[in-house]
């Protein structure tokens, strides 16, 4: 019987198909990763850089919502010209001040030091009060709707400028779709149009990961620690303990300790980045996850998932690159956005923060009692068949088709890697094609 994951386990899936098929990866992500150094000249204060970045980012901000909103049409369909004239003259000063966001922001990322006094401006709190713009409000009304999540209000200036930026996107991303997709070669976006809007795209995507704590979630952490564990990573990859050979992956034997193994990493990982504090009631003197963080990266990672699945078509004729972390945060995104509608699906209802809560209490056991004591969800759940629980979610979501969204948007995202994923594409084949009859 084919191997079938839980949604939450999507992410070790992809890594372990990518460990078999290029090797000694860990040596090489902080490449992937794109990390720069910094400047010897700055840090002695020899040279004074420039971060004035981050007050232009706010000051557009302010500006933003200073500027009058235009009320709607009386007739959508027929706005008279004075209505139009209103319309017109608001989006003008909204998309300058716009652009002031980005090209600051661009700036701000070219160098270390621009992007520490970025992060602190955007780490601000919002004045009591403040309320985004209609369309902003609007674009996460939809989003909420299409995932089934609910994003938090945003509470500092960095909330607020990544959801002005994803509603941008959301603006450019529609005459780009429809002429891509209207069958006429002559209405084509060109290229250069395509790489500017997969630019702004990678923008919002780093803006995400620079003030959620969606970008906490370290991809090198994760690796490492599967990496420090060769039992692990044995009995990830199907191998015996004697044998080094990453050429494919044999097919581990599906058992709930075998998911441990190498869910594990991955659990403590995501707490880290959200962080812990001390719980009350049923959770009295053990820690539980912040509740408030995990809205706020459950929020960060739909707008992440809305980037990528809105950039993914652009790529093919943009002539973008992309690297292995531009998957992973992908499927990062679709985890944490379906993993309450996951836990909600099945027969005895669990929520997503009670299963991180019940993990963080079972890590902390020893190692002893870990290897007979499993998390109180899988324990209170006692030969629950979980594959066939995530099999019936994912029938039922036109995105787990084989031909929906996540799969279409992973194998472009796939497609962008200027490397052999051979095994990765089929990793994929066998989570998302129908189960064979037996």
């Amino acid at each position: 019987m084919r191997r079938r994951l839980l949604a939450f386990l999507l992410v070790p899936f992809i890594l372990v198909a990518f460990i078999s098929c290029e090797g000694d990866i860990f040596g090489t992500i902080s490449d992937f990763m794109g990390q720069t150094s910094s400047n010897v000249y700055a840090d002695n204060g020899l040279v004074q850089i420039d971060t004035s970045q981050g007050a232009e980012v706010t000051d557009a901000t302010v500006s933003i919502l200073a500027i009058e909103e235009p009320d709607p049409p009386a007739d959508p369909e027929n706005p008279t010209e004075e209505e139009t004239a209103d319309i017109e003259a608001y989006e003008a000063a909204y998309e300058e001040e716009v652009e002031t966001i980005k090209d600051s922001i661009t700036e701000a990322l070219t160098s270390p030091t621009k992007t520490e006094a970025l992060v602190e401006a955007l780490s601000e709190p919002l004045e009591e009060g403040t309320t985004a713009p209609t369309k902003v409000t609007t674009k996460v009304t939809e989003l909420e709707t299409e995932y089934s999540i609910d994003i938090p209000e945003p509470e500092t200036e960095g909330d607020l400028v990544t959801l002005i930026l994803l509603t941008e996107l959301y603006e450019e991303a529609s005459p780009l779709i429809d002429a891509m997709n209207d069958l006429d070669p002559d209405n084509d976006p060109t290229e250069e149009e395509l790489l500017d809007f997969v630019s702004d795209a990678q923008q919002v995507v780093n803006i995400v990961k620079t003030v959620s704590p969606a970008g906490a979630i370290n991809l090198d952490d994760i690796l490492e620690s599967l990496i420090d564990d060769p039992d692990a990573l044995d009995e990830i990859l199907g191998r015996s303990s004697d044998s080094r050979s990453l050429s494919r992956v044999e097919e581990p034997v599906e058992d709930e300790d075998d998911v441990m193994l190498y869910a594990k990493p991955i659990f403590e990982n995501v707490i880290a980045a959200i962080g812990t504090e001390p719980g009350t009631g049923e959770y009295e003197g053990q820690d539980v996850i912040i509740s408030s963080n995990l809205g706020r990266t459950i929020g960060g990672f739909a707008m992440m998932r809305g980037t990528y699945e809105e950039m993914a078509p652009a790529l093919v004729g943009s002539g973008v690159e992309l690297d292995l972390p531009d998957v992973i945060n992908y499927a990062l995104s679709v985890v944490f956005t379906e993993a309450d509608a996951f836990f909600a699906s099945l027969t005895m209802p669990l929520e997503f923060e009670d299963v991180l809560n019940d993990m963080i209490v079972w890590m902390a056991l020893s190692d002893e009692l870990q290897e007979t004591t499993d998390p109180d969800f899988i324990a209170d759940n006692a030969g629950f068949d979980w594959g066939t629980a995530f099999d019936d979610f994912t029938a039922v979501k036109p995105a787990f088709n084989s031909d929906g969204t996540i799969r279409t948007t992973l194998d472009l995202l796939i497609e962008a890697i200027p490397s052999d994923l051979t095994l990765l594409e089929d990793a994929l084949d066998d989570l998302f094609e129908p189960e064979p009859e037996v």
